[in-house]
């Protein structure tokens, strides 16, 4: 998803600033808004700033999501394993190798 920040002036006084979908033809709802803002440089502040919170959130969540998929084996892997007569595949073996897919790995 592309995000966009929009700050309009709608006062002599006011401005307001969202964050929204880049592909949303619809406005009228954003994932975030503030109003009332002094000026552009404010609104826009807060604009950048709520967006670089929704990029870290994002981050953290994929983070979360690869560490706890990692450790976790797939039926298939375990179902192959059985079919061997083995035991299913070692987690940090198969993390090492994601790891080191597409690079050098010492």
């Amino acid at each position: 998803m592309k995000l966009k920040v929009r700050v309009v002036h709608y006062r002599h006084d006011c401005w307001y600033a969202d964050i929204d979908d880049a592909d949303d033809r619809q406005p009228d709802d954003p994932f975030w808004y503030v109003d009332g803002c002094r000026s552009h440089a404010e609104a826009l502040a807060l604009a950048c700033a709520q967006l670089a919170a929704l990029d870290e959130t994002a981050a953290a969540r994929l983070s979360e999501t690869d560490r706890t998929t990692a450790g976790r084996l797939s039926e298939t892997d375990w179902n192959t394993a059985a079919r061997r007569g083995g035991s299913a595949p070692d987690p940090a073996a198969q993390q090492r190798r994601r790891v080191g897919a597409g690079k050098a790995v010492a």
